[in-house]
């Protein structure tokens, strides 16, 4: 399988060949990233098979990638707690998908704002906001507003964080002490926009090679993240004993 090394660089192989076409290494691993998606496409469309898992505590985190929604709208009706990344929130709330948590990460208000939290959803059914270190106090100040908490999650340092599903992943595992975490619309990639991938996916290799194998199952249709230490299926597809 094609791969980069686990702290994003290229093998010297990888070395060699961009060195024989004449290609800077930071595009060639932006090819190496599109032909990781690629096998991971024709891998997600031929794997029709049932997964069977034991989990006494498993849990779903829903993050925006591509078509996320055609994944997630599967969830209608699971007894399993789910984990909303911010930008997800409302859009599931309206399929009528209501999560257990809400989780943001990102300090910058002019993404992370107000129009991405339906309040009053929150308010009614007792979501509970997870926020970090980086989270501006507006959220806290909303939240009063509805007389609730933002409960703030201060992730351990031996990993890089980049993103809120990570983030999301890591308050399930520590906080919650889940046993499996089920990634919906964690198939986020972009040849034209290599870069922040590439630290992206960087991040989770680092993060999911310290979770015991089989932690992570991977219901996202294409993307990064797959590989020896995470199961994958259709969540259609998913049986969980």
């Amino acid at each position: 399988m094609t791969n980069l090394t686990t702290s994003g660089a290229l093998t010297q192989r990888q070395q060699d060949e961009a060195k024989r076409l004449n290609i800077p290494q930071m595009d060639y691993r932006t090819v190496v990233l599109q032909q990781i998606a690629d096998e991971n496409e024709v891998h997600v469309v031929n794997n029709n098979k049932t997964l069977y898992c034991q989990s006494k505590k498993p849990i779903i985190i829903v993050g925006h990638g591509p078509n996320w929604e055609v994944e997630a709208i599967k969830l209608k009706g699971t007894k399993i707690p789910i984990i909303a990344t911010d930008v997800c929130s409302i859009p599931l709330m309206d399929m009528g998908i209501m999560p257990t948590y809400i989780t943001t990460y990102e300090s910058a208000h002019k993404r992370i704002n107000e129009s991405l939290f339906d309040f009053d959803s929150i308010d009614k059914h007792s979501v509970q906001v997870i926020g970090s270190k980086l989270t501006m106090e507006w959220m806290e100040k909303e939240l009063e507003k509805i007389n609730m908490d933002l409960y703030r999650y201060d992730e351990y340092e031996s990993h890089a964080v980049s993103n809120v599903g990570i983030f999301s992943c890591m308050f399930a595992e520590v906080k919650l002490e889940c046993d499996t975490a089920i990634l919906i619309g964690m198939n986020s990639w972009a040849a034209d926009n290599g870069n922040p991938y590439l630290n992206w996916y960087v991040d989770w290799r680092k993060y999911i090679a310290e979770l015991p194998d089989g932690y992570v199952i991977n219901c996202s249709k294409g993307g990064l993240l797959y590989g020896r230490k995470i199961l994958d299926c259709d969540y259609d597809n998913l049986v969980i004993e």
